[in-house]
């Protein structure tokens, strides 16, 4: 399976005013303004080809941001119908471009969600989505890695955000054909290092650790895993904005803090910090 619905590079943006050898990856650049564009509409349309879905089914997820956008873009223009359950917090704005493109869309508590989602699974004509387990999204990221490597090949390290785990595995599988020396970092809040070990907790950066388990990470592909407290991934997602019109999520304001602490651990060269979503989908009145 093969990810060919990206017709061009995402942009990568030098920010020598941060640091002379820091780099953004543009990845919320992507049609449904997010990373997940990479993966989950050439997944469907797998899916769709080798007769595993059909148009007239109903595709079912768990989601609280930008994958179910995209796997409502996916699954509509395909001629299916998307059912997105969601966490009473997912952002407003989400659940508005969601009904807006015509998805089926459930706000519920986690309990409440679990249950529903059973229900769809003995429902006849519902497939549903677990994206946290589907082994097949994991390499339709290896573009991003294969770009980036392309776009500059002396990169030293990648700071990649950890939600599912899925794209900073794909990423790094990826970068590791090119270079033997460029390593992928993931990323997480500091409230909740599930990846680094410890328990989860409410945090504030949306995408980014959620309460579940992630069974497709593979932590011995990657450079190490660095924390940011929610505040201060907030805090640089703003400074972005106001000092270079670049318009990038809190979960960026992760991957580039990320980035700066690795240059003070040490790291030399090259540092590219994904930005996979825009800041439109969580600002609030």
């Amino acid at each position: 399976m093969e990810n060919s619905t990206t017709t061009s590079f995402t942009p990568l943006i030098h920010l020598p005013e941060v640091d002379q050898d820091l780099y953004l990856k543009i990845e919320y650049d992507n049609p449904v303004a997010a990373m997940k564009y990479r993966a989950i509409p050439p997944f469907f349309k797998h899916l769709l080809d080798i007769g595993e879905i059909k148009k007239g089914d109903k595709i079912a997820m768990r989601s609280a941001g930008s994958a179910a956008v995209a796997m409502a873009w996916a699954t509509i223009r395909m001629g299916m119908q998307p059912i997105a359950v969601l966490p009473p917090v997912a952002p407003a704005p989400i659940i508005r471009m969601l009904r807006w493109l015509g998805c089926e869309v459930h706000v519920v508590p986690p309990d409440t969600a679990k249950q529903m989602m059973l229900d769809f699974k003995e429902t006849d004509g519902v497939y549903i989505f677990g994206q946290a387990g589907e082994t097949r999204l994991v390499d339709l990221y290896g573009p991003v890695g294969d770009e980036i490597y392309q776009q500059l090949p002396e990169v030293a390290a990648v700071t990649v955000g950890i939600g599912t785990g899925i794209s900073v595995t794909g990423i790094a599988r990826a970068l590791a054909k090119h270079s033997a020396t460029a390593k992928v970092y993931g990323c997480e809040p500091a409230e909740a290092p599930i990846a680094s070990g410890g328990t989860w907790a409410p945090h504030r950066i949306p995408g980014l650790a959620p309460p579940i388990p992630q069974p497709l990470l593979d932590k011995s592909i990657l450079g190490g895993i660095v924390t940011v407290p929610s505040d201060r991934a907030w805090e640089l997602a703003q400074d972005l904005a106001k000092r270079f019109g670049i318009m990038a999520g809190p979960s960026s304001g992760c991957t580039l803090d990320a980035a700066l602490q690795l240059r003070k651990q040490g790291v030399t060269g090259p540092i590219v910090a994904i930005m996979a979503c825009s800041i439109a989908e969580y600002l609030k009145d």
